[in-house]
């Protein structure tokens, strides 16, 4: 196969992947009346399994069909080291709408599925983003540890630049009603954990874009 054909097969993947996502919540909340919080969360990590299963699924099958197949290693184990790779990772909902099509991977929230579809969709988007920003302006190592913990979150992307007075003097971190928010809790903080991280504790470096371990926060 060549690589412009692996290329496009990776984004009808990627965007097929995020449509089921969308197309099972949608189906929890708006069909099936998961619109208390709790169901609602509970729609939010069926929907993240079922699509993942359906990416595990379409990329064995038809991404990678002509690669070899592991032997001694029945599909539920297959599956199994799949999802577990495939922890969340956070970063700007900005930064995150390229990572699910370039890197196969499930992102915490994204710019391009924050959208008010159906308003109890909305909600449990809404609902995310605000978390999102609590725990990226934190200036607690223990409670943006939990915050990972309790997301299933395994790696930040990180916008150095996000940090700085210039970046938050511009006053545009996001869109309304996100973006008072946002500045609201990063003026309130006494510094940022993510903007603490030493270089030694940076996974990938490039420019004032940085990765890191959710494990890593545990040292500050």
């Amino acid at each position: 196969m060549t690589y412009n054909e692996r290329i496009k097969k990776f984004f009808i993947a990627g965007v097929s992947a995020a449509a089921v996502n969308f197309m099972v919540i949608s189906i929890f909340i708006e069909i099936l009346g998961f619109r208390m919080y709790f169901l609602k969360n509970l729609a939010n990590i069926l929907a993240i399994e079922i699509s993942a299963l359906y990416n595990f699924l379409i990329s064995r099958v038809w991404t990678w069909k002509d690669s070899p197949k592991r032997q001694g290693k029945s599909l539920v184990a297959q599956f199994l080291s799949y999802n577990i790779a495939r922890s969340l990772i956070a970063a700007h909902p900005y930064l995150a709408d390229n990572i699910p099509l370039f890197a196969q991977r499930k992102v915490f929230i994204n710019d391009e599925l924050s959208l008010p579809f159906f308003d109890n969709y909305w909600q449990v988007i809404k609902k995310r983003t605000y978390d999102f920003f609590d725990a990226y302006y934190s200036d607690d190592a223990r409670s943006l540890y939990d915050f990972c913990h309790n997301n299933g979150i395994a790696y930040w992307v990180v916008d150095a630049s996000h940090f700085t007075g210039a970046y938050l003097g511009n006053r545009q971190v996001y869109f309304e009603p996100f973006n008072q928010y946002a500045l609201d809790v990063a003026a309130s903080r006494k510094g940022f954990v993510l903007d603490r991280i030493r270089g030694k504790d940076k996974l990938f470096t490039k420019g004032m874009l940085f990765v890191i371990n959710e494990d890593v926060l545990l040292r500050y």
